[in-house]
């Protein structure tokens, strides 16, 4: 199962599995000096990296959370291609209120055989 590789090489301290939904948060880069969490929700028992959900807090004060609502091969990767993003704000004075939201729909893709200077490699022998 992916999620057991996943998890395998990170070192990561809240982790819990309900009902077989794996729920992970770990800390993001501050962002203008304010501390932010990712929490992210996936299959237990899914054997690719595909979370259902993942949301970025900012210092309690907003939250955006990104739903990955379908999934499509791209050569021999999967990837998101419909989500829905919704940004909501905090006030202690306040109940949340919802700032933006949208859905965006990945239309078609190409991806050169490699990129000149970048990190990632696209290597469709290593995926399933």
């Amino acid at each position: 199962m992916f999620a057991d590789r996943f998890l395998s090489g990170v070192n990561l301290t809240h982790v819990q599995n309900s009902n077989g939904v794996l729920q992970i948060s770990f800390s993001g880069s501050p962002i203008d000096g304010h501390k932010t969490v990712w929490k992210m929700t996936m299959d237990a028992s899914g054997d690719e990296f595909t979370p259902a959900t993942m949301t970025q807090i900012v210092n309690s004060e907003f939250e955006k959370t990104f739903t990955f609502v379908a999934y499509t091969n791209v050569g021999a990767c999967r990837v998101p291609s419909v989500m829905s993003y919704t940004v909501m704000a905090y006030s202690p004075a306040m109940p949340p209120a919802v700032r933006v939201s949208g859905l965006t729909k990945v239309e078609s893709v190409s991806i050169p055989e490699k990129i000149a200077d970048a990190t990632f490699r696209l290597d469709p022998a290593t995926a399933k």
